[in-house]
């Protein structure tokens, strides 16, 4: 009788969301290294793949929004590519300003927090093995 094989173990992520400064979609110095640590997960392991989805805040029009969170996972996409990953490996959404985690205020203290592009790794079979970690977003700025 043969013993089933070990099940593979999660990668311990460490990963956090990726942000973007206001109309922006150049990826900031501190994304870069979340980017490099999902780049490393996958090429550790070659049947998992990432997905990236992208949010914007409140402010300007739903097409507007609908276009900025497209360029903001595309951008991580070729960041991703650029550090050796696959573009096959790589879905992408683009979820504009759906989905809010702080409220979107007139200032940018709670609408940093929602322009951001949130990291997943999937499995072969699309079970999600790890997702990076959304930030401590102070509770008076709380949607």
């Amino acid at each position: 009788e043969n013993p089933a094989p070990p099940a593979p173990t999660a990668p311990d992520c460490d990963l956090n969301w990726i942000f973007f400064d206001y109309d922006k979609y150049d990826i900031r110095s501190d994304a870069k290294d979340e980017l490099q640590t999902l780049a490393d997960i996958l090429k550790k392991n070659s049947d998992f793949t990432a997905e990236l989805s992208a949010y914007t805040d409140a402010k300007g029009t739903d097409e507007y929004n609908a276009t900025l969170s497209t360029n903001r996972a595309n951008a991580a996409k070729r960041a991703l590519v650029s550090l050796g990953i696959d573009a096959a490996k790589i879905i992408t959404s683009a979820n504009s300003e759906s989905n809010p985690i702080a409220a979107n205020t007139d200032d940018d203290s709670g609408r940093q927090y929602n322009r951001r592009v949130e990291l997943r790794v999937k499995d072969k079979s699309g079970k999600e093995v790890c997702r990076s970690i959304a930030p401590a977003v102070p509770s008076n700025l709380k949607q």
